[in-house]
């Protein structure tokens, strides 16, 4: 019994070692300049129908009335533009 939970905690040294070596290696590629990968670069645009920010890369597009818009759900795109078409 000793013998395995020596062996269960050495395992879980190891998986943090691991772990962090990894989130470390992450962090120093994101301090490169230009690299498009920062963490935190990301262009945040604001969905005018319910005011959250979401990323843009992520959000969903949508061209009314010429104009472009960012929503952060295909709801709250439906809404807004039934309410463009309102007024």
């Amino acid at each position: 019994m000793r013998r395995f939970l020596l062996l269960l905690f050495l395992f879980f040294l190891v998986y943090r070692l691991v772990k962090n070596l990894l989130i470390n290696r992450r962090d120093r590629r994101s301090l490169v300049p230009g690299d498009s990968s920062q963490i935190g670069s990301k262009e945040m645009v604001k969905d005018p129908q319910c005011n959250t920010y979401i990323p843009k890369d992520e959000a969903i597009s949508r061209r009314i009335r010429g104009q472009s818009y960012y929503f952060c759900s295909k709801e709250c795109a439906q809404r807004f533009k039934e309410r463009k078409s309102a007024s």
